[in-house]
């Protein structure tokens, strides 16, 4: 009777390993197909065919990174050298402080790129239905589609952490304490990715068909509004706090390390045991604006760029802010505030190629010149980005604040044309990823207004290249 228990025992495990062996085979499977229909309609572009091109634009992106890791060093340099002459007292608070500064931001970025990936990053059609009608389970292609998210973030993550990693030179510790803090970094932004995508599965699973795409807009405005609220006030409490607490640096990277890591566990326990439904699919439809009587340039370019989901939502989440830090700030620390939010509003130039791609064909035969579509351009994002020009000469007293956003304008324009969101469900995402990059690039020129004039004028120049190959070909 025993030896029967156990060869029962024995057989039941060796068939939950064949089945969980099965089930993972199957969602990596999954996530390799979704991966290379993602990544067809990037690799696609004519403009990433050419080996030139991509030489080039690898250049560029290396040129650009030397550039601002020489800034970086040289201002960390200085901070070093200022930080060797405190106490070890002084210097253990800012470190902790650092730490906490750190962790705080993967936390706000975990948050803002699962958003950013969820509204951009959505299966077609074709892949949606292959994956159903093959013999694969709503749950393995829900976490497939879970896996293939957090790819795509853990990605944008490596990028950002490139950047922001010069600033971790200012935390003194041994190798492994680099690598601890490494991983804590990455476990602290798996966890709140984790968390975030729970609370859109719990939307997309208690909510009817009707009115989801409603609460899944809601819930995107919610959680950016609570995202920039932590870190324009939050997160400094919470530093402060951390960086006076009677607990040494070594113990309060374990304290971090644990709850990362009993996190993680608790969100793969749930999304294992838990099936909620999967966002996977949803579509974006324009928004009827009333627009005056305009000149046909003007008015297609304006309603291409004005009538989007995305110019409405970005929109309310800055005003948003604008009112939240006018409640608990001063109007002058407000105003200072607002001279790097309102130039954001420039994002929403990516629109624009979409959504024109249908009748670009047709802007020769109705007699549209190019000139006349790169003015229309110029003027849309000079009157999206008024408020931030009135701004920019009352705060600043002079227009640099708006040339910024003139900049982030017109790089939109430019990626939304190189990677539109019709060609590929990873188009959106990635030139979304890189606008943002391109902010945090662009804003070190800020220090230097020549250079920042520049770029704008560079930019103008690439934008009419653009548009007039976008006539001819694809680019």
């Amino acid at each position: 009777m025993e030896q029967q228990k156990k060869l029962w025992r024995k057989s039941r495990r060796k068939e939950i390993y064949i089945q969980n062996y099965k089930k993972w085979k199957n969602i990596f499977d999954l996530f390799k197909f979704f991966l290379n229909d993602s990544l067809h309609g990037i690799l696609n572009r004519p403009f990433l065919k050419k080996k030139i091109n991509l030489i080039v634009f690898a250049v560029c992106l290396t040129g650009i990174y030397y550039f601002y890791f020489l800034i970086n060093m040289y201002q960390l340099s200085s901070i070093s050298n200022m930080a060797a002459l405190i106490d070890n007292k002084n210097y253990v608070i800012a470190a902790k402080m650092t730490v906490s500064s750190l962790c705080n931001m993967c936390i706000i970025f975990g948050v803002l790129i699962c958003v950013l990936v969820n509204s951009t990053l959505n299966l077609t059609t074709t892949s949606l239905f292959i994956a159903k009608v093959l013999p694969y389970s709503d749950d393995e292609i829900r976490i497939a589609n879970k896996i293939l998210k957090l790819f795509l973030a853990l990605i944008i993550f490596e990028l950002i952490l490139i950047i922001v990693m010069p600033t971790v030179r200012l935390i003194r510790v041994n190798f492994i304490g680099w690598i601890v803090l490494l991983l804590e970094f990455h476990l602290i932004y798996v966890d709140t990715f984790l968390v975030i995508d729970f609370i859109y599965e719990i939307i997309s699973s208690f909510s009817y068909e009707n009115n989801l795409k409603f609460l899944i807009r809601f819930t995107d405005i919610f959680l950016v509004l609570m995202d920039s609220i932590y870190f324009f006030v939050i997160r400094f409490k919470i530093d402060y706090q951390i960086g006076h607490a009677k607990s040494s640096m070594l113990l309060l990277m374990l304290i971090i390390l644990i709850c990362a890591i009993t996190i993680l566990g608790i969100m793969i326990f749930i999304t294992d045991k838990l099936k909620f439904q999967s966002m996977i699919f949803k579509n974006n439809k324009y928004i009827n604006i009333y627009l005056p009587n305009l000149l046909s340039e003007f008015k297609l370019v304006f309603a291409a760029i004005l009538r989007t989901p995305n110019y409405i939502y970005t929109s309310l989440v800055i005003v948003t802010v604008f009112l939240y830090s006018l409640l608990y700030n001063s109007l002058t620390i407000t105003f200072s505030n607002m001279l790097f939010i309102f130039p954001l509003i420039g994002v929403v130039g990516i629109n624009y190629a979409n959504s024109s791609l249908k009748v670009r064909s047709y802007f020769d035969f109705f007699r549209v010149k190019i000139i006349f579509e790169l003015l229309a351009i110029i003027l849309t994002g000079g009157i999206i980005l008024f408020p931030t020009l009135i701004l920019s000469f009352y705060q600043l007293k002079n227009g640099e604040a708006f040339v910024f956003g003139l900049t982030i304008y017109l790089s939109s324009i430019i990626l939304g044309f190189l990677l539109p969101k019709s060609y590929g469900n990873l188009n959106e995402t990635l030139s979304s990823i890189l606008i943002i990059i391109v902010i945090i690039l662009i804003s070190l020129s800020l220090a230097v207004s020549q250079l920042l004039y520049g770029i704008c004028i560079l930019l103008i120049g690439c934008v009419y290249i653009t548009i007039k190959n976008g006539r001819k070909k694809d680019l």
